[in-house]
């Protein structure tokens, strides 16, 4: 499948993106703080008294399993994503302009005075001709310049606010870790 097709792709692959960036960001701040919460609660209870440790570790104990219910979700519905956008959607991109001079003759391709069989790969990409005469590609037409124009922006809007995102989920982590410091 390809995440250029149309908005419905888009915004199922940047769920994607930001659902895998959560699952493993998330996880990897409960194991960061159980593991500093493994040692302060027995220095705690060494110094401070059972009582108090026990309490304060039961309070971010319950944060914790919370987080991991987060992390797990968002796993889980990564995962159900996952096969809805790869499986469940349709493969093919329809090319609507052809660069002048080609036409579809049954299954070649004419470019100009010579003839490409469709389905080969080379530097057309792969290309099908339906019964109907439509042609088709995996991804985005590498001859229509509004789908290459569409990508470029699509990868770079995309790629910034995962990169943001990460970076709110990295202060989120050094928060909650402050918080449990404390």
């Amino acid at each position: 499948s390809c995440i250029y097709k149309n908005g419905l792709y888009k915004a199922l692959g940047a769920l994607l993106i930001f659902l895998t960036y959560a699952c493993v960001m998330v996880a990897a701040v409960v194991i960061g703080v159980s593991l500093y919460l493994l040692q302060k609660s027995h220095e705690a209870a060494l110094e401070v008294g059972v009582k108090a440790s026990v309490a304060m570790t039961r309070y971010h104990l319950n944060n914790m399993y919370k987080w991991t219910m987060y992390s797990i979700a968002a796993f889980i519905v990564y995962s159900v994503l996952m096969v809805w956008y790869f499986v469940g959607t349709p493969n093919w991109q329809r090319i609507y302009k052809l660069p002048k001079g080609w036409d579809v003759n049954q299954d070649q391709l004419i470019l100009g005075d010579e003839f490409k069989r469709l389905g080969e790969y080379d530097h057309l990409g792969v290309l099908l001709v339906a019964e109907d005469g439509k042609v088709f590609t995996y991804c985005l037409s590498p001859y229509e310049d509004e789908m290459r124009e569409n990508q470029d922006q699509y990868g770079l809007v995309c790629s910034g606010i995962s990169t943001a995102f990460v970076l709110l989920l990295v202060a989120w982590g050094a928060y909650t870790f402050h918080v449990v410091q404390r």
